[in-house]
């Protein structure tokens, strides 16, 4: 069950703020945001004010470290619900902002028999939808393809960037402009591609003015690994280009979800 407290209304508290990200790959401000390295190691975003839901990721230094593929997958789950960036941050058909995260998946997330979107996932809300992202680390799954991506979407599941090696960690920027009624998509600071609000928008309100990143589920039988490196709300939809190598881009059952 969501904590009935989860979502009030908060400036950003000194503590939080000194964990802003240094090593974000824009110059846009920074809203809210955890990094992993300039917290240091052992701090996790719940030391700083986020909200944890499951298990605790564990921070080495360098990223935080979801790994419950040890315990039990029907009960494990793990994430963290940043503080709001500020009422009104996010505003469908209107503003701009940008949702950003680096990452490094350790297992894949299967989509044969059933979805699994939300055992590696970041989502967000604004004032009238709810949008996820899961990241995939390999898209045929048991194929000869060894590449992968970031998938939308829950029951079914829709690509939003595909042809991404994640041997190494990648920055996602996800950028929506309000005029346009977009999403747009920045693998490692290149244009990747863009996705209307009307295909990936869901109902519900989870995370409003704010990311939720992790592991949202129970039940689903499987655990997934992953690297996080940090995770920011900007105040632009567009990054600033990165000095970063450039990737090559190639062009169900309901989940039960552990809030506690």
């Amino acid at each position: 069950m969501r904590k009935a407290s989860l979502l009030k209304a908060c400036s950003i508290v000194p503590m939080v703020a000194a964990t802003l990200v240094v090593g974000s790959q824009t110059d846009a401000a920074v809203l809210v945001g955890f990094d992993a390295a300039s917290a240091g190691a052992g701090v996790t975003p719940s030391d700083v004010g986020w909200s944890q839901f499951g298990t605790a990721m564990t921070n080495n230094g360098t990223f935080l470290l979801q790994d419950n593929t040890g315990d039990d997958p029907a009960t494990s789950s793990g994430e963290y619900l940043s503080p709001s960036a500020g009422a009104g941050t996010m505003m469908y058909q209107a503003g701009e902002y940008g949702v950003e995260f680096r990452v490094r998946p350790l297992d894949d997330v299967p989509f044969l028999g059933g979805s699994h979107y939300a055992n590696l996932y970041l989502t967000w809300s604004d004032d009238s939808w709810n949008y996820n992202v899961t990241i995939d680390k390999d898209t045929d799954d048991g194929g000869a393809g060894t590449t992968g991506g970031i998938k939308y979407g829950q029951n079914s599941m829709a690509d939003a960037v595909l042809g991404i090696d994640w041997s190494v960690p990648r920055t996602i920027f996800i950028g929506y402009d309000g005029t346009l009624d977009t999403f747009n998509f920045y693998v490692d600071g290149a244009f990747a591609s863009t996705v209307g609000t009307g295909s990936i928008a869901r109902t519900g309100s989870f995370a409003q003015d704010a990311v939720d990143f992790g592991d949202g589920t129970t039940g689903q039988g499987i655990d997934i690994g992953a690297e996080w490196y940090f995770v920011n709300i900007h105040d632009t939809a567009v990054p600033e280009p990165a000095s970063l190598a450039l990737i090559g881009l190639g062009g169900l059952a309901t989940l039960a979800r552990r809030r506690k």
